[in-house]
Protein backbone atom coordinates (compact mmCIF):
# COMPACT_ATOMS: atom_id res chain seq x y z
CA UNK A 1 0.00 0.00 0.00
CA UNK A 2 1.57 3.42 -1.39
CA UNK A 3 0.64 5.50 1.37
CA UNK A 4 3.57 7.74 0.22
CA UNK A 5 1.02 9.31 -2.21
CA UNK A 6 0.56 11.75 0.06
CA UNK A 7 3.83 13.58 -0.68
CA UNK A 8 2.24 14.37 -3.87
CA UNK A 9 -0.62 16.03 -2.56
CA UNK A 10 -3.08 13.34 -2.83
CA UNK A 11 -4.71 13.15 0.92
CA UNK A 12 -7.46 11.38 0.19
CA UNK A 13 -6.12 8.27 -2.37
CA UNK A 14 -3.15 8.13 0.61
CA UNK A 15 -6.36 8.25 3.62
CA UNK A 16 -8.15 5.47 1.51
CA UNK A 17 -4.96 3.38 1.42
CA UNK A 18 -4.00 4.15 5.03
CA UNK A 19 -7.05 2.38 6.14
CA UNK A 20 -7.03 -0.38 3.86
CA UNK A 21 -3.30 -1.41 4.55
CA UNK A 22 -4.69 -1.10 8.73
CA UNK A 23 -7.56 -3.58 7.50
CA UNK A 24 -5.00 -6.11 6.50
CA UNK A 25 -2.86 -5.69 9.23
CA UNK A 26 -0.48 -4.14 7.51
CA UNK A 27 0.53 -1.44 10.74
CA UNK A 28 1.68 2.03 9.69
CA UNK A 29 5.33 3.14 10.55
CA UNK A 30 5.60 6.61 11.73
CA UNK A 31 6.22 7.63 8.20
CA UNK A 32 3.16 7.08 6.67
CA UNK A 33 1.53 8.96 9.54
CA UNK A 34 3.99 11.95 8.80
CA UNK A 35 2.86 11.58 5.52
CA UNK A 36 -0.54 11.74 6.07
CA UNK A 37 -0.06 14.83 8.27
CA UNK A 38 2.01 16.37 5.58
CA UNK A 39 -0.57 16.02 3.16
CA UNK A 40 -3.45 17.54 5.39
CA UNK A 41 -0.68 19.87 6.18
CA UNK A 42 -0.79 21.16 2.30
CA UNK A 43 -4.29 20.86 1.97
CA UNK A 44 -4.53 23.57 5.05
CA UNK A 45 -6.55 21.01 7.39
CA UNK A 46 -5.23 21.67 10.83
CA UNK A 47 -7.37 19.38 12.17
CA UNK A 48 -6.63 16.46 10.50
CA UNK A 49 -2.68 16.82 10.52
CA UNK A 50 -3.07 16.96 14.44
CA UNK A 51 -5.79 13.89 14.30
CA UNK A 52 -2.82 11.83 12.26
CA UNK A 53 -0.30 12.71 15.12
CA UNK A 54 -3.02 11.74 17.63
CA UNK A 55 -3.52 8.23 16.01
CA UNK A 56 0.61 7.92 15.63
CA UNK A 57 1.01 7.80 19.51
CA UNK A 58 -2.36 5.55 20.36
CA UNK A 59 -0.85 3.01 17.64
CA UNK A 60 2.49 2.91 20.08
CA UNK A 61 4.85 5.02 17.26
CA UNK A 62 6.98 7.86 18.51
CA UNK A 63 6.56 10.78 16.42
CA UNK A 64 9.72 12.60 15.30
CA UNK A 65 10.97 16.18 14.86
CA UNK A 66 9.82 15.35 10.76
CA UNK A 67 5.98 14.67 12.39
CA UNK A 68 5.75 17.75 15.04
CA UNK A 69 7.11 20.20 12.10
CA UNK A 70 4.65 19.34 9.51
CA UNK A 71 2.04 19.68 12.64
CA UNK A 72 3.69 22.98 13.08
CA UNK A 73 3.52 23.79 9.59
CA UNK A 74 -0.29 23.04 9.01
CA UNK A 75 -1.01 25.11 12.18
CA UNK A 76 1.29 28.17 10.43
CA UNK A 77 -0.73 27.78 6.90
CA UNK A 78 -4.02 28.31 9.47
CA UNK A 79 -2.24 31.13 11.32
CA UNK A 80 -3.07 29.34 13.99
CA UNK A 81 -0.58 30.70 15.84
CA UNK A 82 -1.66 29.32 19.18
CA UNK A 83 -2.02 25.48 18.20
CA UNK A 84 1.82 25.99 16.44
CA UNK A 85 3.13 27.05 19.91
CA UNK A 86 1.46 24.50 21.57
CA UNK A 87 3.09 20.98 19.45
CA UNK A 88 6.39 23.29 19.00
CA UNK A 89 6.32 22.91 23.10
CA UNK A 90 4.51 19.45 22.76
CA UNK A 91 8.36 18.33 20.71
CA UNK A 92 10.29 20.23 23.34
CA UNK A 93 8.73 18.10 25.90
CA UNK A 94 9.09 14.78 24.33
CA UNK A 95 12.32 15.42 23.89
CA UNK A 96 12.86 17.22 20.56
CA UNK A 97 14.96 19.85 20.32
CA UNK A 98 14.16 22.36 17.44
CA UNK A 99 16.15 22.84 14.74
CA UNK A 100 15.80 26.33 12.39
CA UNK A 101 13.08 24.90 10.41
CA UNK A 102 10.57 24.77 13.60
CA UNK A 103 11.58 27.92 14.06
CA UNK A 104 10.52 29.61 10.72
CA UNK A 105 7.54 27.82 10.50
CA UNK A 106 6.31 29.64 13.77
CA UNK A 107 7.86 32.49 13.44
CA UNK A 108 5.36 32.42 9.37
CA UNK A 109 2.76 31.46 11.65
CA UNK A 110 3.03 34.77 13.89
CA UNK A 111 2.90 36.77 10.98
CA UNK A 112 0.08 34.77 8.85
CA UNK A 113 -1.91 35.76 11.71
CA UNK A 114 -1.02 39.41 11.48
CA UNK A 115 0.91 39.18 15.52
CA UNK A 116 4.09 40.72 13.98
CA UNK A 117 5.22 42.05 17.34
CA UNK A 118 5.33 38.02 18.25
CA UNK A 119 6.78 37.16 14.97
CA UNK A 120 9.65 39.62 15.81
CA UNK A 121 9.77 38.23 19.30
CA UNK A 122 10.45 34.58 18.39
CA UNK A 123 12.85 36.09 15.69
CA UNK A 124 14.73 37.12 18.52
CA UNK A 125 14.44 33.77 20.31
CA UNK A 126 16.01 31.86 17.37
CA UNK A 127 18.78 34.50 17.86
CA UNK A 128 18.72 33.79 21.91
CA UNK A 129 18.75 29.73 21.25
CA UNK A 130 22.47 30.32 18.88
CA UNK A 131 20.74 29.70 15.70
CA UNK A 132 21.49 32.00 12.72
CA UNK A 133 18.03 33.10 10.59
CA UNK A 134 18.62 32.95 7.20
CA UNK A 135 16.74 33.89 4.31
CA UNK A 136 13.53 32.27 5.26
CA UNK A 137 13.30 33.73 8.41
CA UNK A 138 14.12 37.18 7.48
CA UNK A 139 11.76 37.06 4.54
CA UNK A 140 8.66 35.89 6.46
CA UNK A 141 8.75 39.30 8.55
CA UNK A 142 9.59 41.24 5.24
CA UNK A 143 6.26 39.40 3.93
CA UNK A 144 4.46 39.81 7.15
CA UNK A 145 5.10 43.35 7.12
CA UNK A 146 4.65 43.95 3.39
CA UNK A 147 1.15 42.46 3.90
CA UNK A 148 0.28 45.17 6.20
CA UNK A 149 1.59 48.15 3.93
CA UNK A 150 4.49 48.67 6.33
CA UNK A 151 7.20 49.92 4.14
CA UNK A 152 9.30 51.23 7.06
CA UNK A 153 9.37 47.64 8.91
CA UNK A 154 9.73 45.80 5.44
CA UNK A 155 12.90 47.54 4.43
CA UNK A 156 14.71 47.91 7.39
CA UNK A 157 14.07 43.81 7.70
CA UNK A 158 15.56 43.68 4.20
CA UNK A 159 18.57 46.25 5.13
CA UNK A 160 18.97 43.65 8.27
CA UNK A 161 19.05 40.72 6.39
CA UNK A 162 22.01 42.06 3.44
CA UNK A 163 24.08 43.23 6.13
CA UNK A 164 23.87 39.79 7.21
CA UNK A 165 26.36 38.73 4.12
CA UNK A 166 22.73 37.68 2.49
CA UNK A 167 21.72 38.95 -0.72
CA UNK A 168 17.68 39.30 -1.44
CA UNK A 169 16.12 36.86 -4.35
CA UNK A 170 13.51 37.78 -6.35
CA UNK A 171 11.24 36.93 -4.00
CA UNK A 172 12.09 38.88 -1.21
CA UNK A 173 11.93 42.13 -4.11
CA UNK A 174 8.98 40.31 -4.66
CA UNK A 175 8.23 41.25 -0.99
CA UNK A 176 9.30 45.10 -0.61
CA UNK A 177 7.09 45.76 -3.88
CA UNK A 178 3.92 44.39 -2.09
CA UNK A 179 5.06 46.35 1.03
CA UNK A 180 4.88 49.58 -1.48
CA UNK A 181 1.76 48.72 -2.88
CA UNK A 182 -0.40 48.04 0.33
CA UNK A 183 1.77 51.02 1.86
CA UNK A 184 -0.59 54.27 2.21
CA UNK A 185 -0.38 56.03 0.27
CA UNK A 186 1.11 53.88 -2.35
CA UNK A 187 4.77 54.21 -2.13
CA UNK A 188 4.84 54.59 -5.99
CA UNK A 189 8.38 56.35 -6.56
CA UNK A 190 10.01 54.19 -3.94
CA UNK A 191 8.60 50.80 -5.72
CA UNK A 192 10.04 52.24 -9.42
CA UNK A 193 13.60 52.69 -7.31
CA UNK A 194 13.20 48.93 -5.64
CA UNK A 195 12.37 47.51 -8.99
CA UNK A 196 15.21 49.44 -11.12
CA UNK A 197 17.79 48.29 -8.20
CA UNK A 198 16.40 44.63 -8.67
CA UNK A 199 17.14 44.60 -12.39
CA UNK A 200 19.82 46.46 -13.20
CA UNK A 201 21.34 46.60 -9.41
CA UNK A 202 21.42 42.43 -9.07
CA UNK A 203 20.66 41.39 -12.71
CA UNK A 204 17.54 39.72 -11.58
CA UNK A 205 15.00 38.63 -13.81
CA UNK A 206 11.68 39.77 -13.04
CA UNK A 207 8.62 37.06 -12.49
CA UNK A 208 5.11 37.28 -12.66
CA UNK A 209 4.45 37.82 -9.38
CA UNK A 210 6.78 40.61 -9.29
CA UNK A 211 5.13 42.44 -12.45
CA UNK A 212 1.66 41.90 -10.43
CA UNK A 213 3.00 43.51 -7.64
CA UNK A 214 4.99 46.51 -9.65
CA UNK A 215 1.79 47.50 -11.21
CA UNK A 216 -0.19 47.44 -8.29
CA UNK A 217 2.19 49.82 -6.93
CA UNK A 218 2.82 51.99 -9.57
CA UNK A 219 -0.13 51.23 -11.91
CA UNK A 220 -0.21 49.59 -15.44
CA UNK A 221 0.48 52.44 -17.81
CA UNK A 222 3.55 53.27 -15.45
CA UNK A 223 4.69 49.67 -15.27
CA UNK A 224 4.48 49.01 -18.93
CA UNK A 225 6.95 52.17 -19.47
CA UNK A 226 9.03 51.18 -16.29
CA UNK A 227 9.88 47.52 -18.00
CA UNK A 228 10.02 49.09 -21.46
CA UNK A 229 13.08 51.60 -20.54
CA UNK A 230 14.41 48.73 -18.56
CA UNK A 231 14.17 46.38 -21.45
CA UNK A 232 11.82 43.81 -19.52
CA UNK A 233 9.40 41.97 -21.75
CA UNK A 234 6.43 42.46 -19.79
CA UNK A 235 3.41 40.30 -21.63
CA UNK A 236 6.21 37.51 -22.14
CA UNK A 237 6.85 37.25 -18.80
CA UNK A 238 3.20 37.93 -17.31
CA UNK A 239 2.29 34.99 -19.47
CA UNK A 240 4.38 32.35 -17.94
CA UNK A 241 3.30 29.60 -15.92
CA UNK A 242 5.39 30.25 -13.15
CA UNK A 243 5.75 27.63 -10.03
CA UNK A 244 5.98 30.27 -6.61
CA UNK A 245 7.41 27.34 -4.75
CA UNK A 246 10.22 27.93 -2.51
CA UNK A 247 12.05 30.33 -3.26
CA UNK A 248 15.81 29.95 -4.14
CA UNK A 249 18.38 31.23 -1.71
CA UNK A 250 19.96 34.33 -1.87
CA UNK A 251 23.77 34.44 -2.86
CA UNK A 252 26.21 35.53 -0.20
CA UNK A 253 26.91 39.31 -0.57
CA UNK A 254 29.84 40.41 -1.84
CA UNK A 255 30.93 44.27 -0.87
CA UNK A 256 30.60 45.70 -4.28
CA UNK A 257 26.90 44.49 -4.61
CA UNK A 258 24.36 47.82 -5.11
CA UNK A 259 22.88 48.67 -1.94
CA UNK A 260 19.04 49.26 -1.72
CA UNK A 261 18.68 53.00 -1.33
CA UNK A 262 17.11 54.43 2.41
CA UNK A 263 13.68 54.88 2.56
CA UNK A 264 12.77 58.59 2.11
CA UNK A 265 10.75 60.42 3.88
CA UNK A 266 8.20 61.00 1.68
CA UNK A 267 8.64 57.28 -0.72
CA UNK A 268 5.13 59.04 -2.78
CA UNK A 269 7.53 61.56 -4.52
CA UNK A 270 9.29 62.47 -7.33
CA UNK A 271 9.64 59.05 -9.80
CA UNK A 272 12.46 58.05 -11.67
CA UNK A 273 12.90 59.81 -15.20
CA UNK A 274 12.69 57.56 -18.12
CA UNK A 275 12.62 58.51 -21.86
CA UNK A 276 9.27 58.64 -22.12
CA UNK A 277 8.84 61.53 -18.95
Amino acid sequence: HDVRRGELGDAAAAARLLGEAAAEGDAPDIVSFSTMASAAARAGDLHAAEGYLRDAVQAGLQPDIITFNTVVHAAAKSSDAAAAMRWMEAARVTGHGQDLHTHNTLVNAFAQGGHMAEAVEHFREIQSALLEPDSVTYGTLINGYAKQGDLHAACGWFSEMESKGMVASNHQFSQLLKACANSQPKASAYAEQVFDLMVTGRGLRPCGMTLTVLRQAIGPARCQIICKELGVDLPAILGERVNYGVPRAPRPRSPDTPRLAPLPRSPDGPRRKTRDD
